[in-house]
């Protein structure tokens, strides 16, 4: 279940960054670069754990998985919106309505939502990865008995 999380975020996230969107700012791009990243490792390790099957892995499968369907959640709820206006100049804030002000505020605490959500998740793999790698210099140490 948790690779084929992983499998759909990963299409989902080369469609986004191949994408000639000039909507997206800069930090964004960052982020999913970064999260693609992340999960293109933990990809790799379900691909070559697929016949060792632990408590660990499956302890891992489920953190993966939980946090593949975070970051599919903030993806998939924001890629209708636009990313950014851009940057607003403080002239367009003094003669904009009150009404419209409060949309694009609130557009601008929904991205902001967004972008420390997916950090969080962020946070979440690099956790994930770090296990992933301790798991797997463990496992190169110990000498295999027959």
């Amino acid at each position: 279940m948790a690779y084929a999380a992983l499998l759909s975020l990963t299409q989902t996230l080369e469609q986004i960054l191949h994408s000639h969107d000039q909507s997206r700012i800069i930090h964004e791009e960052k982020q999913i670069t970064s999260l693609y990243e992340k999960l293109s490792f933990l990809l790799s390790f379900l691909e070559d754990s697929t016949h060792n099957y632990s408590e660990t892995i499956t302890s891992l499968e489920g953190r993966i998985r939980d946090a593949t369907y975070k970051a599919e959640d903030i993806i998939e709820s924001n890629m209708s919106k636009p990313a950014s206006h851009g940057v607003i100049s403080t002239w367009f804030w003094k003669k904009i309505s009150p009404p419209a002000f409060l949309q694009c505020k609130r557009s601008m605490d929904n991205l902001e939502q967004k972008y420390e959500g997916l950090q969080k998740v962020i946070e979440e793999l690099d956790s994930i990865s770090k296990d992933v790698e301790k798991m797997n210099d463990i496992e190169v140490v110990e000498p295999k008995l027959d």
